[in-house]
This record gives structure tokens, C-alpha cells and sequence, in this order.
């Protein structure tokens, strides 16, 4: 393979503290439910135009 792809996305959250064994804070666990659902949205969206695609192949 050998190739980059095209593009990279690089999704981050950022703590404000860091405390061994402690959780992650409200904002934290907010940030990570609103990466998630970007990251169903992108893959769902990929999905579909994969299909599209394949179709319009046949």
C-alpha cells in the first residue's frame, strides 16, 4: 500500500485536570457524547455515498 490517504481527521478533547483514578469531569463526558455522534454522522454519510457510488457502477 504505501499511501496516505487523502485525508485524516483527528477528532481531540482536551482535560482541564488530570488526577490518577479520577473521572473524567461533565465537560469531558459532553465532549466525548458530541465527538461520537459527529463520528456516526461521518461514517453514516460514507456509508451512504458508498453505496451511491456502487450503484451508479452497475
Amino acid at each position: 500500500m504505501n499511501q496516505l490517504p487523502p485525508i485524516l481527521l483527528i477528532y481531540g478533547i482536551e482535560g482541564a485536570q488530570f488526577f490518577l483514578g479520577a473521572p473524567p469531569s461533565p465537560e469531558v463526558e459532553s465532549a466525548v457524547v458530541s465527538v461520537a455522534q459527529q463520528l456516526v454522522m461521518r461514517v453514516s454519510n460514507s456509508v451512504v455515498q458508498l453505496h451511491w457510488l456502487q450503484e451508479l457502477e452497475k
